[in-house]
């Protein structure tokens, strides 16, 4: 079993390998409301709280059951097409 100790700030990269989600579904999820927002450090710099994320994670099966779901026959229809 691996573990991963987090404490302090975070960067991109080291919160996807703790919550095993990609890029584009944080940024989905926190446009959502249902994942923490980062503190912006600078311009193009920014972390995220360890203690937003362990909470996250905590919370995270009752939030992202819902969220989470295989998207819809219509809703793939409407990808392939380019809606």
């Amino acid at each position: 079993m691996v573990t991963t100790q987090i404490d302090g700030l975070l960067t991109i990269k080291e919160v996807r390998e703790v919550v095993r989600l990609g890029r584009s579904t944080i940024y989905r999820e926190m446009d959502a409301g249902r994942f923490p927002r980062p503190l912006t450090l600078g311009a193009r710099s920014v972390r995220w709280r360890a203690a937003d994320i362990r909470q996250w994670i905590a919370d995270g099966p009752k939030r992202t059951a819902t969220s989470m779901q295989a998207p819809s026959e219509d809703e793939l229809a409407n990808l392939a097409v380019g809606r």
